[in-house]
């Protein structure tokens, strides 16, 4: 006689199905990952992959691991797309059972994109840049430096500070710059240039001299005054006798270095 018996029982699943990789990466080399069925008449090891993040849509054909031992597949991922997996264990009287569905991967390979930052030419005292960025994988963090180096490249520590100020010095500084987005991705360096002025402006009267003598026969109602200054200022000319000052119809700009407007002083 032959002794025949059926088993029906379904293997234990496999358990803790992750991805190597943490979400987002930077990576298409993915890697999925479990603990084998601990069933002592495993028999072989299926894996099916998909396109989302829960299990449903299909990344392909279901792989035959044709192995009792395997804990680990690799799967090539695309820029952009999500990713999950389930593992079918199958007993050697055919079996099978399928574990839960793993984690999600995204896989992000594209790099961050710098926003609100532009080169500013309006001379000012003081200089303030807010920055953010334009990425599938946020929050970005950034690395940056200021100086009056046109090509520097920040070096430390990324952070998410997203702004930095320069309020001393006179001449272009430069913000240098470098994004990385939460998949671990950089931006190229980018620099931005400021002009800083904190230097008093210099002005100068050529005439007339200091203890000029006026003769009273001179044409008082249009006296010539003129002087050097620093080009696009604007100039303010007065002249104050006693109690009274006085000054011309119009006030002069600095053009070319130099100014000049002429006064009435004959009150």
């Amino acid at each position: 006689s032959v002794n025949v018996s059926k088993d029906t029982v379904a293997p234990l699943a496999a358990t803790s199905p992750v991805w190597t990789q943490n979400s987002p990466t930077n990576t298409t080399a993915l890697t999925a990952s479990w603990t084998k069925s601990t069933s002592t008449d495993l028999a072989d090891q299926k894996i099916q992959f998909y396109s989302d993040g829960v299990c449903t849509t299909a990344s392909g054909s279901l792989i035959d691991l044709a192995s009792t031992s395997a804990t680990t597949q690799a799967f090539t991922g695309a820029n952009g797309s999500t990713y999950s997996f389930k593992v079918t264990s199958v007993d050697t009287a055919g079996n099978s059972t399928t574990s839960s569905c793993s984690n999600s991967v995204t896989v992000d390979t594209a790099a961050p994109t710098l926003t609100g930052l532009a080169n500013d030419s309006t001379p000012t005292k003081s200089k303030t840049w807010s920055w953010g960025c334009s990425d599938a994988s946020t929050p970005c963090t950034y690395l940056f430096a200021v100086d009056t180096t046109a090509t520097t490249t920040p070096t430390g520590t990324f952070s998410s500070t997203a702004t930095a100020t320069q309020s001393s010095g006179t001449g272009t500084y430069y913000l240098h710059i470098i994004a990385k987005d939460a998949a671990g991705n950089t931006s190229t360096v980018a620099h931005y240039s400021a002009v800083i002025d904190n230097t008093a402006p210099a002005t100068t009267i050529s005439s007339p001299t200091v203890a000029s003598i006026i003769n009273a026969s001179s044409a008082l109602t249009a006296y010539a005054v003129s002087g050097a200054c620093e080009n696009g200022l604007a100039i303010t000319v007065s002249a104050t006798g006693g109690a009274t000052t006085v000054n011309p119809a119009t006030q002069p700009t600095c053009s070319s270095g130099s100014y000049s407007t002429t006064i009435n002083i004959s009150t």
